[in-house]
């Protein structure tokens, strides 16, 4: 145990060291918040533990699974789970999301969203609700799939109105997602990588002024505190913005799901969509946003060995062989979202890492399991602490 300790802490130290040597300059004032953490440290090295990760923690549903690694046994224990009650065991009637209360259920919605009377519905309240396209799609849904192995993915504005860049001294270097109009996602390793970058929302065509572009700047960048440099683990970083986004059709937030919901119902449907801008050795190849609409969750068992790092529970694939080439050169950091009910949830993050074999499926981080780290930081940062 003491060499794998060892290892665990030579690890860390050099990212930190890293992190603060450089961190852009428009982040003199960044706060890197750490979360206290049972077994931390260790807790990635040890197995599936039922008291560690179900009793200690209150798990999830995806944890429970991890530890039984049976649907069956999953689903029979989590029917009978004493921690917090999960509407995954039960069929889910609700629009959006359910907590339990009373041996019963209630429904809740989404960020821009209200429900109604009949108490399950949800509704939108604000005239940009997070994870709703306001633009039509430029050819049928039926067609999509078409689109993408064809190789025409170049999108229609506003298809993706989530979609954020971050520039580097004109350099278009990573990709990220809105959150709302204080917060962007992004990755941590694109972050660590540049000296300075501002966020571009409602972005399209790079090599035209569409009239939707807003340029932002951060005010602070919070890195996920156990990111590693070495291994690509917990690649996130929040970005709040000096001034609040603007939204309009072409600029809307992505709707942040709950941890249960989103590893019960979002990810385990057949195809998420991935958008971005297409580059190739540090160039931009294709300046229209490319939008791949049918991108199919691949089985972790059979994700595990596909890029030179370890690919852990908290990481997942998705794609086809036969668009390899176009998902693995999209900007980094961007978003992975699965649509539920016509409404679009972020499940993933793409990794930041350069040195990336092409000629595999690429990797994601998995959003879910960060839901209560991004609400925590973003709740600190509008309070000032």
């Amino acid at each position: 145990m003491a060499w794998i300790l060892g290892l665990v802490l030579s690890l860390l130290v050099p990212a930190e060291a890293y992190q603060q040597v450089f961190l852009p300059r428009n982040a003199a004032q960044t706060l890197l918040s750490r979360q206290k953490r049972k077994n931390f440290l260790l807790e990635e090295l040890r197995p599936g533990n039922l008291e560690r990760e179900c009793i200690e923690e209150q798990c999830n549903f995806e944890e429970a699974r991890e530890v039984f690694e049976d649907m069956e046994k999953t689903l029979r224990f989590m029917s009978t789970y004493t921690g917090p009650k999960d509407c995954s065991s039960h069929g889910h009637t609700c629009d959006h999301f359910c907590k339990s209360h009373d041996d019963s259920y209630v429904c809740y919605c989404a960020q821009g969203y209200k429900l109604g009377e009949d108490q399950k519905s949800c509704i939108p309240e604000v005239p940009y609700p997070c994870g709703k396209v306001m633009v039509p799609s430029s050819i049928q849904d039926t067609d999509l799939i078409l689109r993408a192995i064809n190789g025409d993915q170049q999108c229609r504005r506003g298809e993706y109105p989530w979609q954020v860049l971050l520039k580097h001294d004109n350099e278009k270097i990573c990709a990220g997602a809105i959150l709302n109009k204080d917060f962007v996602l992004t990755s941590a390793d694109c972050v660590n990588q540049l000296r300075s970058f501002t966020v571009v929302v409602g972005e399209h065509n790079l090599e035209v002024d569409e009239g939707s572009e807003q340029t932002l700047n951060v005010s602070h960048i919070h890195i996920h505190s156990r990111y590693s440099q070495a291994t690509f683990e917990n690649d996130l970083a929040l970005l709040r913005l000096e001034t609040p986004i603007e939204f309009n059709n072409y600029t809307i937030p992505i709707c942040l799901p709950e941890t249960d919901f989103a590893e019960f119902f979002l990810m385990n449907s057949e195809y998420g969509a991935v958008s971005g801008w297409k580059l190739k050795k540090g160039r931009v190849e294709q300046p229209v946003l490319l939008g791949l609409p049918y991108v199919p969750y691949i089985k972790y068992t059979k994700c595990e060995g596909l890029q030179h790092f370890p690919i852990v529970h908290r990481m997942f694939c998705a794609g086809f062989e036969e668009l390899v080439d176009p998902l693995c050169y999209l900007t980094r950091g961007g978003p992975f979202v699965t649509k539920y009910r016509s409404v679009w949830y972020l499940t993933g993050m793409s990794l930041g890492v350069e040195k990336y074999d092409c000629n595999m499926i690429p990797v994601y981080t998995k959003v879910s399991r960060y839901i209560n780290w991004i609400k925590k930081i973003m709740a600190q940062s509008l309070s000032g602490l």
